[in-house]
Formats: structure tokens, C-alpha cells, sequence
């Protein structure tokens, strides 16, 4: 007599090998590429603007192998109307974890800027890039304010790794949509990376 083993919910494993798509009622979500910006010279920031749209309630931008010209912190703005936003009402917390053990954790609740790292500066060290993961929460809600989150790996001044988990908001303008993102060093130039925006289903 053939024995058929059965798994969770007596599903046998035959059945399984033959499943070659999911129900049209479960959704797996995926990435779309909007956008992709390339520095290969020396640029002052990058900047996704005018690009977000009713089609998706989440964004991604992803940071790849970013090199700066000295040793400064990576920042981020979020952008209304076309211009990025100085003032000092963004929140903003870093939970960071150093191969040195030490305690870089970065927080401020009036800052004019959203931050990725910790207290310590990055490394402009040319074999070591800045790299991280941004989501942008339903840019163009007009209520309340928009969140931003996301993790970052850096080699940083002190010659140690760091990674960082991030959240930060600004709480200017109530209300108003969100257009963009500018990504910037304190000061100095951004020498190279690769930047892509993408529409989260």
C-alpha cells in the first residue's frame, strides 16, 4: 500500500510540488523602479523630487556604495513644493551598533535634518562606501505630518562598522505633501554612488 506523507494541514507533499502561483487573492507585494540617479563626479547632493504619485502609498530609496569627499555625517531632507526643508522641526532617533562596542545612538527632537547614522562621521576612506535603505511613508498625505525610516551601514571616521536603524519625521507645514528627498553630506561633496527609487506595492 503507498504511503502518502502529509504536511501542516494535511497538505501531502505532491500537492505542494505541483503549486506553481499563489491565489490571486494573496498579494506578495513587490519594488518598482522609478528612478535611478548615477554620480560618478563630484555633486553637493541628490535629490528624488516630483516623482511620488497616487500609484503607491510607499517609497524606497536605496543607497549603494556612496562615497563622500571628507569625513561628515550623510543627512536627509524631506522636500515641499520642490525645496528641501532647513528648519529645525525634524524628530529624528538612530539606534546604532558599532564593531568597537561603542554607544553612537543619535536622537534630537528640533533638528534641521534627518539623520541616518550615528553621532560619529563617515569615513571618506575610498575601499568603504555608506549604504542604506529608505522608506518614505504616503509622501503626499495632506494630514498630519510624513515619517520616514529605514537602516544604514557605514565605515565611519572612527575606523569601526556601524549599523543603524533610523527613524525620523518633520513636523513643519501640517498637512502638506511631501514631493521629494535630498540626500546630502554636512558639507563637502558626494564623489560617487548609486541611487534608485522605488514604488512599494
Amino acid at each position: 500500500m503507498a504511503i502518502t506523507r502529509l504536511g501542516v494541514n494535511n497538505i501531502s507533499n505532491s500537492t505542494i510540488a505541483n503549486i506553481t502561483a499563489l491565489p490571486a487573492a494573496i498579494s506578495t507585494g513587490s519594488l518598482v523602479k522609478i528612478s535611478t540617479t548615477t554620480v560618478s563626479s563630484a555633486v553637493s547632493s541628490v535629490a528624488f523630487d516630483g516623482l511620488f504619485s497616487s500609484t503607491y502609498d510607499k517609497y524606497l530609496i536605496s543607497i549603494v556604495e556612496m562615497k563622500i569627499s571628507s569625513s561628515q555625517e550623510v543627512k536627509y531632507r524631506h522636500n515641499q513644493g520642490g525645496s528641501a526643508i532647513s528648519t529645525s522641526n525634524y524628530k529624528r532617533a538612530a539606534q546604532v551598533y558599532d564593531s568597537n562596542n561603542a554607544s553612537n545612538n543619535n536622537a534630537d527632537n528640533a533638528s534641521d535634518y534627518a539623520n541616518m547614522m550615528g553621532v560619529s562621521q563617515m569615513g571618506n576612506n575610498v575601499n568603504y562606501g555608506f549604504n542604506a535603505n529608505i522608506f518614505i511613508n504616503d509622501p503626499l498625505s495632506t494630514v498630519g505630518f510624513c515619517s520616514s525610516f529605514g537602516q544604514s551601514a557605514a565605515y565611519n571616521s572612527s575606523d569601526h562598522m556601524q549599523l543603524a536603524n533610523f527613524s525620523n519625521m518633520l513636523t513643519a507645514n501640517i498637512n502638506t505633501p511631501t514631493s521629494g528627498i535630498t540626500i546630502f553630506p554636512s558639507s563637502g561633496n558626494i564623489n560617487t554612488g548609486v541611487f534608485k527609487l522605488y514604488g512599494v506595492l
